[in-house]
C-alpha cells in the first residue's frame, strides 16, 4: 500500500483528491511562511493546519497499522523459521536414525550370513557323521554276520564232536560184546581180533577227528571272541558317532532358531526403516511446504517493508523549523538598534527531533531582528 493510496484528506467534511500530497506540502510550508513573517495565525490559517493536523494524525495512524502488520509478519517469519530449523533438525536426527538402523541392518546380515554358512558347515559335519555311521554299521552288521557264522561252524563242530563221541561210545560197547564172544570163541579169535584192530583203529582217528574238532571249535570260539570284541568297539564307535550326530542335530537346530530369529529380526528393522522413510518423506514435504511459506512470509515483508519505507519518508518529509523565544534586546543604545535572537531546531509534526537535514526545502529559520 503506497503512501498516496493510504492518506485521506478532510476539508469541512469533504474527502480531497489522495494524489496533492506535494501540494498540501507547499501548502504547510506556505503557511508556515505566513506564520514566521506575521508571528501571528489568522482564523482561516488555524482552519488550515487543524485540517492538516487531522491529515497528518490519520497518516500516522496508518503507518502505525502498518507497523503492527509488519511485526505481526516479522513474528510470522521467526516462527516460521524455528519450525523450519526444528524440521531441518528433526530430519537430521531422523536420518542419523535411519543411517544407525542401516548400519544395524548390515551387522545383522552379516551375523545372519555367518549362521547361514555355520548352518551349512553343520549341515556338511552331519551328512559326514552319518556317512560315517552308514559305514560303521555296515561293519557291524558284516561282524555280526561273521560271529553268526562262526557261531554256525562251532555249532556244527560241537555237533560232529558229539557224533564222533556216540561212535567211540558205540564202538568201545562193540569191544565189550565181541571180548566174551573171543574167549568162547577160540575159532573167531583172529577176526575178532582184526575187527577189534580195526575198531581200535577207527577209535583212534575218531579220537584224532574229535581232537581236531576241539582244535578247531577252540579256533572258532577265539575267532567268535575276536569278532564280539571288535563289534563292541564298533559299537562303542556307532555310540560316539551317535552322539555326535546328536550334538550336531542339536547345534544345527540352534543354528536354525538363531537364523529364524535374525531373519524376524531383519524384517523388522526392515519395516521400521520403510518407516522411518515414509516419515522422511512427510517431513521432507512438510519441510518443502514450510520453506514456501518462509519465502512467501519474506516476500510479504519485503513489499511491507518498501511500503513502511515509503509511509515513513512520507512522515518525515512533513518536517518543520521549531523556534524558542527571543532573547533580550542586546546592544540597543539612544538612536541604535540592537538585535534579539532564537533558536531554532527540525522537528516533525508531532514534534519528534529530525536532522536539520530534513529542513533543508524550507525557507532558513529567522533567527535575529531588531529591538530597541
Amino acid at each position: 500500500m503506497t503512501p498516496a493510496k493510504i492518506r485521506t484528506h478532510y476539508d469541512a467534511g469533504r474527502p480531497l483528491s489522495g494524489g496533492d500530497t506535494a501540494a498540501l506540502e507547499a501548502q504547510v510550508a506556505s503557511l508556515e511562511a505566513a506564520a514566521a513573517a506575521c508571528e501571528a495565525t489568522t482564523a482561516d490559517q488555524a482552519v488550515q493546519i487543524s485540517n492538516l493536523t487531522l491529515q497528518i494524525a490519520n497518516l500516522q495512524a496508518t503507518t502505525t497499522e502498518e507497523t503492527a502488520q509488519l511485526a505481526i509478519l516479522q513474528q510470522q517469519l521467526i516462527a516460521a523459521s524455528g519450525t523450519l530449523a526444528a524440521c531441518v533438525t528433526t530430519t537430521s536426527q531422523q536420518q542419523d536414525s535411519i543411517n544407525q538402523l542401516t548400519a544395524q541392518l548390515g551387522t545383522v546380515e552379516g551375523e545372519l550370513a555367518a549362521a547361514q554358512a555355520q548352518a551349512a558347515g553343520l549341515a556338511d559335519s552331519l551328512a559326514t557323521a552319518q556317512g560315517q555311521l552308514a559305514s560303521l554299521t555296515a561293519q557291524l552288521n558284516d561282524a555280526n554276520a561273521q560271529v553268526s557264522s562262526l557261531t554256525a561252524q562251532l555249532a556244527a563242530s560241537d555237533t560232529e564232536a558229539a557224533a564222533l563221541r556216540g561212535q567211540l561210545t558205540g564202538a568201545t560197547a562193540r569191544v565189550a560184546e565181541l571180548t566174551p564172544q573171543l574167549a568162547s570163541a577160540t575159532t573167531d579169535n583172529q577176526n575178532l581180533r582184526a575187527q577189534v584192530a580195526d575198531a581200535q583203529a577207527r577209535v583212534s582217528g575218531l579220537e584224532a577227528a574229535l581232537v581236531a574238532s576241539r582244535a578247531t571249535a577252540a579256533g572258532l570260539r577265539d575267532q567268535a571272541t575276536a569278532a564280539q570284541q571288535q563289534a563292541a568297539a564298533l559299537n562303542t564307535q556307532v555310540n560316539a558317532a551317535l552322539g555326535q550326530v546328536t550334538a550336531l542335530t542339536t547345534q544345527l537346530a540352534d543354528a536354525n532358531a538363531r537364523v529364524t530369529a535374525l531373519t524376524a529380526q531383519v524384517a523388522s528393522l526392515t519395516t521400521q526403516q520403510a518407516s522411518w522413510q515414509s516419515q522422511v518423506q512427510s517431513l521432507s514435504a512438510q519441510n518443502a511446504a514450510l520453506i514456501t511459506q518462509a519465502a512467501s512470509l519474506a516476500a510479504q515483508l519485503t513489499a511491507l517493508n518498501a511500503s513502511y519505507g515509503q509511509v515513513l519518508q512520507a512522515s518525515l518529509d512533513w518536517a518543520k523549523w521549531e523556534y524558542g523565544e527571543w532573547s533580550a534586546c542586546q546592544g540597543a543604545s539612544r538612536g541604535t538598534p540592537g538585535t534579539a535572537t532564537r533558536e531554532a531546531s527540525c522537528v516533525s509534526r508531532k514534534g519528534v527531533p529530525m536532522p536539520d537535514a530534513s529542513c533543508t526545502d524550507l525557507r532558513p529559520p529567522r533567527l535575529t531582528r531588531s529591538c530597541r
